[in-house]
């Protein structure tokens, strides 16, 4: 519970950079479209919100678990530590996938990856859900806002 707790606060001090860095952007332009600093502004603060009520959840929530999971903590905390390793190699991974296989591609197998493995879905919801994220993201960022992005060698292809 304590390295719960204390991992929130330390995202929301993250949260609250990136809050204070966004605000520094404009959040709009002078012909009423939306500025550079809208969305990071919008998202950060909607993240920090979270956050602290994950914080105020979290520690409410100690008295009470703090009883029951004394016996089980250390063996939670060993498959927390496990999935987050797998989480974080596997992100790596994908970083470095990136080039090569583009970023669509890579970021597919990483969601279908953490989902299986670390969240325990089965392939075909984790396939699904991926395939589904993967359209939705090129959908919206090739064809609606027009912005390119990295193919890997996929753009011999394509």
């Amino acid at each position: 519970m304590k390295v719960e707790r204390n991992f929130t606060v330390l995202l929301i001090g993250i949260a609250a950079i990136f809050l204070i860095l966004s605000l520094m952007l404009p959040l709009g332009k002078g012909n009423g479209m939306i500025g550079a600093g809208f969305f990071p502004t919008a998202i950060s603060a909607i993240l920090l919100g979270l956050l602290l009520v994950n914080f105020i959840q979290t520690t409410k929530s100690k008295n009470k678990e703090q009883q029951e999971e004394v016996q089980g903590e250390q063996e939670e905390l060993t498959g927390i530590r496990k999935g987050q390793f797998i989480f974080l190699v596997s992100l790596v991974a994908c970083l470095f996938l990136t080039d090569i296989l583009g970023m669509l591609l890579s970021i597919g197998i990483f969601i279908v990856f953490t989902l299986y493995f670390i969240e325990k879905m089965s392939w075909r919801t984790s396939i699904l859900f991926s395939t589904i994220f993967i359209v939705s993201v090129f959908f919206v960022f090739e064809k609606w806002f027009g912005l390119h992005i990295p193919k890997g060698f996929w753009s011999i292809i394509i």
